[in-house]
């Protein structure tokens, strides 16, 4: 075998390591772009189910919050119906979750009152009793008014209420729901605010 020959050959051979390196080199490229867009759809597909998942939760709680407003609402339209006509300007407050009175209390019956409305509370005066139901006051607000060793707990028509005696009478106040209330008395009508504070719904 003459050199010629021999240098022809391992020319061939080096081409043909070459191509197959450059082949094997653009497979290999190929292999992992291929890899690389799997990676991405099944990231794509992670991140599409995560969304779908959370999407679907705020749906679940939009759904349930609407239904929780409708039966509220729903609930609150058919207390004001039931509201007595003398008290219905305080219809409006059912839904804003203020006790109102529900009936007239017996001793109350016939007697002149007056009611103040503003958006955050609303009051109704009889002569020897007043009503105050309110967003804002605290218990504080009123308990500061106590006249020392009279304040005491009590239980009013199913509801622990403070008691206490004051510059402006008999006080009943108790706070619910974030509202507080407080019914004074005075002139000996004490009996007036029990009976009122068991009309309230």
């Amino acid at each position: 075998m003459t050199v010629t020959a021999l240098a022809l050959i391992v020319a061939l051979l080096a081409a043909g390591i070459v191509v197959t390196y450059f082949a094997y080199d653009e497979q290999t490229d190929r292999v992992e772009e291929l890899e690389q867009r799997d990676r991405k759809i099944e990231s794509d597909h992670v991140s599409i189910g995560a969304a779908f998942a959370q999407q679907s939760k705020e749906l679940e709680d939009a759904v349930k919050a609407a239904r929780g407003a409708y039966s509220s609402g729903f609930s609150a339209g058919r207390k004001a119906e039931r509201i007595p006509s003398a008290f219905s300007p305080l219809a409006r407050y059912v839904g804003r979750d203020f006790l109102v009175p529900m009936r007239v209390a017996r001793p109350l019956r016939g007697r002149k009152f007056a009611i103040q409305r503003q958006p955050h509370a609303y009051s109704i005066r009889w002569s020897g009793l007043a009503f105050f139901a309110s967003s804002r006051d605290t218990l504080a607000t009123w308990t500061r008014q106590a006249w020392p060793g009279t304040q005491q707990t009590v239980r009013v028509a199913g509801r622990r209420v403070i008691r206490y005696v004051g510059p402006n009478g008999v006080v009943h106040v108790w706070h619910q729901r974030g509202r507080t209330y407080a019914a004074v008395s005075f002139r000996g009508t004490e009996r007036w605010a029990r009976l009122f504070i068991a009309t309230l719904r």
